[in-house]
This record gives C-alpha cells, structure tokens and sequence, in this order.
C-alpha cells in the first residue's frame, strides 16, 4: 500500500498536470481582476486585491501583464480598464471604436480645461447611456460617479442629444443642484455616433461659457471623425 500516493513513475506526469494548471489559473485570476475594473473610476490595489479575494502581490503580477497588452492601464490612485479591453467591448456592445474615442479625447481635454466641469463622452447601449470616457477634479468624484452610472437615454441630457434628429441642438438638465449641458457628434452621414456633455454644480457653473466652449469641442470631434473616415 502507498497510501492513496502515486506511483514513483507516475510523479513526472503529476508535474505536467501541474505546470499545464498554473497558466489556466492565471487566466482565470486575471478576469477576476478584469471584471471588477471600470471605464474611467479608478480602483486601487488593494481594493481589487480584496474583491476577488487573490493576494495583492498576485493582483499586482497580473496587472503588470494586463497593462502591456492594454487590457488595463495603470490611473491614480489605482487602475482603469485599457484601450484593448474598450475596442473589444465595442465590437462586443457595439459602441464606439477605441480608434474614433482617441480622435475625439483632445477635443475633450480642451473643453475640460476651458470649463473646470465634468466632462463626458457617452454612446447608446440599447436604451441606456454608457459613459466611455469621463474627465474631472478629484473633488468631484462623488458627483462623477453619480453621473457616470448608466441611465435611460430619455432621462438625461447625454441621452437626449444621443437621440435627437440634429447634431447642432444643445440639450439640457438642472436637477440636483447639478447642471448638464450636452450635444451629439455625426459622422459624416450625419448619424449619431456619440454625444459629449459637460456639467458643473449650479452655483460655480458658468453655463454661458460651457456651452460655446462645448459647441467647439463637439464640432471639432465631428470634423476629426469625418476626416477619418474619409481617409
């Protein structure tokens, strides 16, 4: 009797089985870690560490990893999901291409900076908005967070200029003490690709500016998509 072991001959194939699960349960960890990151709220370390109950040494291993190859990237004071991770949901949900997103976030830099607000940019997932890119002051992020969760399109201003029959319309919301100015971006067709929006709380809010400074970024990313897909 060998008390339940294996065979001395048997012991370089148990090593096999052994090597041939350690990459399975690497890859498994790594989604782990991937379906608990988010689009633009980053999440610390220790935080995923702790959702998915994986040591933080063995998160951080695999973040390094997931961060070459784009599925995660690297945003203070943790980490978001990457450019890959994004194109491959918008093969997935249809949304916009990472290739269209890069040739419109200068566009929303500028309006960030001009305005101080929060800055959006949203698409359509079958009646509800999805935000794929969200700038703002770290003292706003309990508002961005509010604002960032996915709505009925109807609802909201995003939405509503994701909808509507022209680009060129501003829409907007003043509840909550929370302001949102937004407009649609076409593609050359003149169909609805995504929409921008910025908003700010009522009281520090200049919506004169915010809406003229808006109207240049949405023009100048429906111009950049146009060209591209001209080209």
């Amino acid at each position: 009797m060998n008390g339940g072991r294996r065979p001395v001959s048997d012991l370089p194939r148990a090593r096999e089985e052994i090597r041939e699960r350690e990459p399975c349960q690497a890859v498994v960890k790594s989604i782990s870690v991937l379906r608990q990151l988010d689009g633009h709220i980053p999440i610390s370390l220790a935080e995923l560490s702790r959702r998915t109950t994986i040591p933080k040494s063995t998160v951080r291993r695999l973040l390094l990893v997931m961060c070459a190859q784009g599925l995660a990237r690297p945003a203070d004071p943790g980490y978001v999901l990457g450019h890959l991770a994004a194109d491959l949901g918008s093969k997935v949900a249809g949304r916009l291409p990472d290739s269209q997103v890069q040739l419109i976030v200068p566009h929303l830099l500028a309006l960030h900076s001009a305005t101080d607000g929060i800055v959006c940019l949203g698409v359509l997932q079958a009646d509800e908005v999805i935000c794929l890119r969200t700038l703002h002051r770290e003292t706003d992020l309990a508002l961005v967070r509010r604002l960032a969760r996915p709505a009925l399109a109807c609802g909201t201003a995003l939405g509503r200029a994701l909808l509507a029959d022209r680009s060129d319309e501003l829409h907007t919301d003043d509840r909550g003490g929370v302001v949102t100015l937004a407009m649609g971006i076409s593609d050359r067709r003149g169909g609805r690709i995504a929409a921008i929006s910025v908003a700010g709380p009522t009281g520090r809010f200049g919506v004169g500016n915010a809406a003229a400074r808006l109207r240049t970024a949405v023009h100048g990313a429906s111009r950049a998509i146009r060209l591209n897909l001209s080209g």
